[in-house]
């Protein structure tokens, strides 16, 4: 199992340039080359699961199966305002001068924790200190200015959807049933992408990885196995 940090995510670095799409499926791209990764299940959750959608849209050819958790690809980039008050107050400001960078660059662990609390059906969910580590994360230079330049982007990543009508390869589309998409949202992937796989799992929010790791973990293994590639992921 190979697991990557995306640019300005994690501990990765942190570079100057538009945190648009292209940047994303272009990190994931070099990943799976500089590792020569062959017959990859690439499977992400939110962003991280539209990406390999769109990859296998385009026919990459390192890539055998696609599990897609709560792929981002709705309501104009907006399906992060659902996670809380908190987060549509303080994401519809981001465009604001002054007052975005002010409210990102000056983070506020109370306001994030609840942010975050609004991608699972329990706070308990997350494991103990994940939420201050995410945020010290944040909370790096420059960190910002890539997290508003991302935010900014996030309507483009509904655009995408155009492509998925040229996946070839098995998908699996798996989401949290308290997920921030709605339903007419996930019925309109479905009927997109041809031969998918669709599972809801219950009581499970966007953090789907977090709230019922078992279950993800089950259906992964159930997917690979019927699609009989149990290669990398």
């Amino acid at each position: 199992v190979y697991a990557l940090d995306y640019p300005g995510h994690g501990y990765s670095a942190i570079p100057k340039t538009a945190y648009s799409p292209a940047l994303f499926i272009d990190a994931v791209d070099g990943f799976l080359q500089a590792l020569d990764i062959q017959a990859a299940t690439v499977a992400g959750t939110s962003i991280g699961g539209t990406i390999p959608l769109v990859l296998a849209a385009r026919h990459h050819p390192r890539i055998a199966n696609v599990i897609a958790i709560n792929p981002y690809d709705y309501d104009k980039g907006r399906g992060v305002y659902r996670s809380s008050p908190f987060a549509r107050l303080l994401f519809s400001m981001n465009g604001i001068p002054l007052l975005g960078a002010t409210n990102w660059r000056f983070r506020n662990l109370f306001v994030f924790r609840k942010i975050m609390e609004g991608g699972v059906t329990c706070p308990q969910a997350f494991p103990a200190g994940l939420i201050e580590e995410m945020d010290a994360v944040g909370n790096r230079p420059c960190h910002y200015r890539a997290f508003m330049s991302l935010i900014s982007h996030l309507a483009e990543w509904e655009n995408l959807r155009k492509e998925y009508s040229g996946i070839n390869k098995p998908v699996l589309l798996l989401y949290g049933e308290k997920d921030w998409s709605n339903n007419v949202e996930r019925e309109a992937n479905r009927q997109d992408i041809p031969g998918v796989s669709t599972v809801i799992l219950p009581q499970a929010g966007h953090f789907l990885s977090l709230d019922a790791p078992e279950q993800l973990i089950q259906q992964i293994i159930r997917f690979t196995k019927n699609n009989g590639m149990p290669g990398h992921s």
